[in-house]
């Protein structure tokens, strides 16, 4: 019988590479998720429910003080300048933007206060070179805008032709997500970010959690619309992932909705420091024109916390999740040759010790909780465990050996069902029948007591043994009438 031939050295190298390599193609293509055209509420995520609600009205509108050359006559379906319907079904109401604004507090989940973000418009723009700048001064973010200056998107422009990668899946779908790890920890709203999810869609989705309706919140969108990858032969996704920078480039994508109107070439740049820059190349259309029947229109930041509630109903867990905070960017700035910069202003959460906490942030309402052992204005992320550990009623922003450290136990309620409590329906009525039985009792001791008393009277003319004898001496009678029978008593007591 022939012996088997055993595998020689390249041949056992050639079978592992040729698994790796099958496995590495394998797992990028199972980190690719589609997400859906229109956020919605109550649909089951993996093991629960998930809902998206406003936590607070519109947040922050970022709007031009002068309108850029050449828009001046368009109709302006920017978010604040119309009633419009945001995508979670609340309407908005018109919003007029004033140099001062007066803030009202604004009531939050779990029934904290929250001062209302606001919005300051700075005494810019002003020109210079022909560049018109803006700025925009809002709660976690200041934004400043350069408009239609060609030297300028040159200057943050950057060449990813040589040194990126083209995604292969994103760029041919429509609707398509993938997270990549970044090689630089990237502060959003102040909370750290390890990964990010491209989407075609024209924007990046920045939370750890995943579901179907990523267009909700929690982004950074230069242009979200609904792009296609897949339109054309020359429309890729690249990126470029150092460990100073991120950026992802849209190039040469079409609206599948509106394909005729051509290209667009746009940039998102994630910096180490925290800035976050638009580089607008080619917008070929104004973004107002952009329909969003099948896809939302938006451009600018948002984020969100979490509320989890376990659903007795469904035997699940319910994930609320509440939009914070907003950033809106006017549609009329998005134009060609424009760049929009959004540099982080500091946040309650980025303190890491109370003295840094108190010292440098309390008059941002920012307060330290010694039982989490964090700061924060109780508006961010960690929402619930700060709520939960009762960090609203513990932390403090005074001083620092005044804050407790250790959550107070709390003494056992008494459930209905124990044997311990009553209702307080059940303890009324018990104290009004003993109140009763006392003065029952009380009345026949002083009757007995005091025979010849109208109540001693009453009390021996009622007696058992004279009750009988008032019985003995009744006579009965039958007395018919027309209508029937019926029953008289005479009595000679």
């Amino acid at each position: 019988m022939a012996r088997a031939r055993e595998p020689t050295i390249s041949e056992c190298l050639f079978t592992v590479l040729l698994f790796a390599l099958i496995q590495t193609i394998t797992a990028k293509d199972a980190a690719v998720v589609r997400y859906e055209e229109r956020e919605s509420v109550g649909v089951v995520v993996k093991a629960g429910l998930v809902r998206v609600r406003r936590q607070v009205p519109v947040a922050s509108t970022i709007t031009p003080t002068t309108a850029p050359p050449g828009n001046g006559t368009e109709t302006d379906r920017t978010p604040g300048n119309d009633t419009t319907k945001n995508d979670t079904g609340v309407t908005n109401a018109p919003v007029t933007p004033t140099p001062t604004p007066t803030p009202s507090p604004t009531t939050t989940a779990q029934g904290s206060t929250q001062a209302p973000v606001r919005t300051t418009l700075s005494p810019l723009p002003t020109t210079t070179a022909n560049v018109t700048i803006s700025e925009n001064d809002v709660k976690y973010y200041t934004v400043t805008t350069l408009h239609h200056h060609m030297q300028t998107v040159q200057k943050y422009w950057k060449n990813l032709s040589n040194g990126s990668e083209v995604h292969p899946t994103l760029s041919d779908g429509h609707r398509l997500a993938q997270t990549l790890p970044l090689k630089f920890e990237f502060r959003f709203y102040g909370h750290t970010i390890n990964n990010v999810t491209i989407a075609t869609g024209g924007f990046l989705y920045m939370s750890p959690f995943l579901h179907k309706f990523l267009t909700a919140t929690q982004y950074i969108a230069p242009l979200m619309a609904n792009f296609d990858t897949s339109l054309g032969s020359e429309s890729h996704i690249r990126y470029l992932s150092t460990t100073e920078i991120f950026i992802v480039q849209w190039e040469n994508v079409h609206l599948k909705d509106q394909v005729e109107f051509g290209i667009f070439n746009f940039q998102v740049h994630l910096k180490k420091s925290g800035d976050i820059l638009f580089v607008y190349k080619n917008v070929p259309i104004s973004v107002n024109k952009i329909v969003e029947d099948n896809h939302p229109v938006k451009v600018g930041l948002s984020d969100a916390f979490y509320i989890d509630k376990d659903d007795k109903k469904l035997g699940m867990k319910r994930r609320t999740i509440y939009e914070y905070h907003r950033v809106q960017i006017n549609f009329t700035q998005v134009t060609n040759n424009t760049v929009v910069i959004l540099k982080p202003n500091p946040t309650c959460n980025t303190a890491r010790t109370c003295e840094s906490c108190l010292d440098n942030l309390a008059a941002m309402g920012c307060r330290w909780c010694g039982v989490v052992q964090r700061c924060s204005d109780g508006i961010d992320w960690m929402r619930q465990d700060w709520l939960n550990k009762g960090c609203k009623y513990l932390s403090g922003n005074d001083n620092c050996s005044a804050i407790a450290t250790v959550q107070p136990t709390k003494a056992p309620l008494t459930k209905r069902g124990d044997g311990i409590g009553f209702p307080p329906g059940a303890v009324i009525a018990i104290i009004i029948i003993v109140a009763l039985v006392i003065g029952i009792g009380g009345w026949l001791f002083y009757a007995y007591r005091n025979p010849t008393s109208p109540s001693g009277m009453w009390l021996m003319e009622h007696r058992p043994d004279a009750m009988k004898t008032k019985l003995a001496k009744m006579k009965f009678w039958k007395q018919s009438t027309p209508t029937g029978d019926k029953y008289a008593v005479e009595s000679e007591a």
